[in-house]
């Protein structure tokens, strides 16, 4: 801005005004800016937390049916399909 004072009225200074007014609306808009105990980060947290949950489940489902399925005749088959 102090930028802007200097060049104030020029072209470079009114497409350099647009960026920094631009930037300065998404940088006000990010969780940068949100306070710890805000609803918005609150759910944030609750969201990743949710993922992470889902994932290892996924995981464990993953490990049971290979296990499953490693005494059956098909697994060299399925499992030849998952490798391409």
């Amino acid at each position: 801005m102090n930028y802007l004072k200097e060049k104030n009225g020029t072209t470079q200074a009114y497409r350099f005004k647009n960026k920094v007014l631009k930037m300065k609306d998404l940088a006000s808009n990010s969780l940068c800016f949100v306070a710890l105990d805000s609803y918005q980060f609150q759910n944030l947290v609750q969201v990743i937390k949710m993922i992470q949950y889902y994932k290892s489940e996924i995981n464990k489902i993953k490990s049971q049916l290979i296990n499953e399925m490693i005494d059956k005749k098909l697994f060299d088959i399925i499992n030849s399909i998952f490798r391409f």
